[in-house]
């Protein structure tokens, strides 16, 4: 789930009787009649400021469909006001791993979520003992403790703006969650009404403003839409209700900007749209449950709950104690195994791969443990699994695949990183010796990120060993993680998903439309961490990122410009 939020703990343990619907009728007939033009009215004297920006995330974009649905006319307000007034960036990558909370972090700080430390939706800290679960209306808005670096909206705190349905809000001048609005009908199964909340928002704020003596519009909006995700993972990315989602979408874009137009605000605002993953089926027949396959195979022991967020860092200390087993799966299609690597929890070496494991069971009789090179061996042979990725060392990742392992090295730090892969034992994994671009590259050298990126962007694993090192430089990365074959998952309840790192959860639609932007124009590849940066460019504000540490993301400003032509990163 994208949202971060479940009815079923909002009401928990309630029945929806008379009361209840008494107060649910109000916000289900605001949702029901909120679907038409917004009714903007801005005060002659609210500022305008030029340039501004209008971020438009929407979660979860099959972009092979989405393009289907431009191509056929269903999308057609979004090919009128995005993609028939600016540019697209042609192959578009979410950042590892495909996950929501990861990406929606990443859009808002520039920095890959091994660098800002949001690693996915759930995620363990073995530093701090603590299990982190943001997929409840009590913990979704954690994230926005949970990172580091400064988001978009604290490098731009002597502007106004403006965060709607994100969970992700810190440092916006004014946020609006949506949070009892959207949990109620999210819970009552609308999941398309919690998409038409955000275009009201907007008229909220022109009220606001106007109301202000000194008000101005925002510079900057950033407005998320939920439910294309959810409908993916409950009915399928080729099911009637995805399609329905995503035209709904469009209905809120076509409100959003159209009423911008009404009162003159849209001719000067650049438009980003962007997805955070895209999404992929997954049979009901092929799922692997991973905490379930570890105790059977290996005799590991993982908690079914958790210690309250609340605790003490002791006692959550002494429950996991009784544990040597965390699992994490994400997106139905990526999951995280935390290891006991010895009687302490914390102690993790370098090179995980060659360490043997801590095993209560085993330590109750007395036997050895596995390794961990033994465990992700079995799990890479499993046929859910595409690839297990473990660290070799603080700039190694072995990748594990069922006929062959391959080993991505990095050498330097930053944008002056260079990577190497190459195959160790058996056959590629990643299938880029069968490939002319890629297969050029595994020549034992060092070559760039965006080198990699180029050669591998028509493969099947796109943009992966300029990835996978940074994916491990958190703690709360786990000592495996598994990517998905193509068709599973590791999870009970998707009928589509996403977190691997196939072209079908890797690709994303990207498109950008503005004042300064070319129209028709194309940019080759990017990243979702570019966002940020290229946001800050259109502002005229890149400058804030001097004083702060280097993000990963790089502006696509001056490949978007008008006149510009050039292709690729």
């Amino acid at each position: 789930m994208g949202r971060g939020i479940r009815g079923d703990q909002l009401v928990k343990g309630r029945r929806v009787g008379l009361a209840s619907i008494r107060w649910l009728a109000p916000i289900v007939m605001l949702c029901a009649g909120c679907n038409g033009p917004l009714h903007l009215r801005l005060a002659d004297h609210v500022a305008r400021p030029n340039p501004r920006v209008v971020l438009i995330f929407v979660d979860g974009v099959d972009r092979t469909l989405f393009r289907e649905m431009l191509a056929a006319g269903e999308l057609p307000n979004i090919k009128r006001y995005i993609v028939d007034r600016g540019a697209e960036v042609e192959n578009a990558v979410s950042c590892l791993p495909t996950i929501t909370y990861a990406n929606t972090t990443t859009f808002l700080t520039g920095r890959v979520p091994g660098h800002h430390g949001v690693i996915a939706n759930k995620w363990f800290d073995r530093e701090r003992m603590l299990y982190q679960d943001y997929g409840y209306s009590e913990t979704y808005s954690r994230i926005n403790y949970d990172h580091t670096g400064p988001t978009i909206y604290e490098l731009l705190s002597d502007k106004y703006t403006v965060s709607i349905q994100s969970p992700l809000m810190r440092g916006a001048t004014r946020s609006y969650d949506n949070l009892i609005t959207g949990a109620v009908t999210w819970w009552l199964g609308l999941l398309d009404w919690t998409d038409r909340l955000p275009p009201l928002r907007y008229e909220e704020v022109a009220t606001e403003v106007s109301a202000d003596p000194e008000g101005k519009w925002p510079s900057f909006v950033h407005t998320y839409f939920p439910a294309v995700d959810e409908y993916g993972h409950r009915y399928g990315d080729r099911h009637w209700g995805y399609r329905y989602a995503l035209r709904n979408v469009d209905q809120q874009i076509w409100r959003i900007c159209d009423g911008l137009d009404r009162v003159g605000l849209l001719e000067r605002t650049t438009l980003v749209l962007v997805s955070d993953h895209g999404m992929t089926p997954i049979a009901r027949s092929q799922r692997l449950y991973v905490k379930k396959a570890l105790a059977k195979q290996f005799r590991r022991k993982a908690p079914h709950t958790w210690p309250e967020f609340s605790t003490d860092y002791h006692d959550r200390k002494r429950y996991l104690d009784r544990y040597d087993t965390i699992v994490a799966s994400g997106g139905g299609r990526k999951c995280a195994v935390y290891l006991r690597l010895d009687e302490n929890w914390t102690r993790r070496p370098s090179n995980v791969e060659g360490a043997t494991t801590y095993c209560v069971a085993e330590a109750a009789d007395g036997g050895a443990a596995a390794t961990v090179r033994s465990i992700v061996r079995w799990l890479a042979e499993q046929p859910a699994v595409l690839i297990a990725a473990v660290p070799v060392g603080p700039d190694e990742v072995a990748l594990h695949g069922a006929d062959g392992e391959g080993v991505v090295s990095r050498k330097g730090a930053g944008a002056s990183a260079t990577y190497r892969y190459a195959v160790r034992t058996g056959s590629d994994p990643l299938g880029y010796s069968t490939s002319g671009k890629s297969a050029a590259l595994m020549d034992g050298g060092y070559h760039s990120a965006d080198a990699w990126f180029a050669a591998t962007v028509e493969t099947d694993a796109p943009d992966i060993p300029g990835q996978i090192c940074s994916m491990f430089d958190t703690v709360r990365a786990g000592e495996i993680m598994l990517f998905a074959a193509r068709g599973w998952g590791f999870s009970r309840v998707e009928n589509a998903g996403h977190g691997s790192i196939t072209g079908g959860d890797m690709f994303v639609p990207m498109y950008f439309a503005g004042p300064d932007i070319a129209v028709g124009g194309k940019v080759d590849r990017a990243r979702t961490c570019d966002i940020m940066p290229t946001i800050l460019d259109v502002l005229g504000v890149s400058d804030r990122l001097k004083d702060h540490a280097p993000i990963d993301g790089v502006s696509l400003l001056p490949k978007l410009r008008k006149g510009q032509v050039a292709k690729g990163l």
